[in-house]
C-alpha cells in the first residue's frame, strides 16, 4: 500500500477539486464548527496468488503532536470515490489487481487549539495501518 497526494482542504476546496455536484455533497451534521478535510490517495496491488480483502475501515490518520486521531469519514469517502466501481472500505482484490482510492478525514476546530487548527498545514500526519502486534504507519507530510 502506498499513500500520496496528501493535502489539507476546506470543504469548499474539496468540492471544487473533485467537481462534486450538490447531490453528491454530504450533509453537514455539525455546521456550528469550522472543519477541514485531510485527504490522501492510497494505491495498492495484490501481489499474492489468491484473492485478498483490504480492510481500510481500520486505517486511521493521526497527528502525534496534537494527540489527535480519526477514522475515514464515510460520507466524504463515498462522495470523492463515487466514480470508482471498486469503492469500498473493504474491497476484494484478485491476484495482481490494483486499486486506487481517496481517503478523507475530517478535523474540526473544536478538536484542536486555535493554533493547531490555524496552522494545520504545518503539522505532521501519519496514516496508521495497524496497532497490534506492531504499529505500522506511513508518514504523510514529513
Amino acid at each position: 500500500i502506498t499513500a500520496s497526494d496528501f493535502k489539507v482542504y476546506t470543504v469548499e476546496e474539496l468540492i471544487s477539486e473533485h467537481q462534486l455536484k450538490d447531490d453528491d455533497i454530504p450533509e453537514d451534521r455539525f455546521p456550528q464548527y469550522e472543519k477541514k478535510v485531510l485527504m490522501l490517495k492510497v494505491s495498492t496491488k495484490n501481489i499474492s496468488d489468491t484473492e485478498q480483502v483490504l480492510e481500510l475501515y481500520n486505517v486511521n490518520m493521526q497527528c502525534a503532536t496534537l494527540g489527535w486521531s480519526s477514522g475515514v469519514n464515510l460520507n466524504w469517502f463515498k462522495a470523492v470515490n463515487a466514480l470508482n466501481p471498486k469503492m469500498s472500505l473493504q474491497p476484494s482484490l484478485k491476484s495482481n489487481e490494483s486499486l486506487t482510492l481517496f481517503l478523507p478525514y475530517m478535523i474540526y476546530n473544536h478538536n484542536l487549539s486555535d493554533y493547531g487548527f490555524d496552522n494545520i498545514d504545518q503539522l505532521k500526519f501519519d496514516l496508521v495501518l495497524s496497532l497490534y502486534p506492531k504499529k505500522k504507519l506511513i508518514q504523510l507530510n514529513y
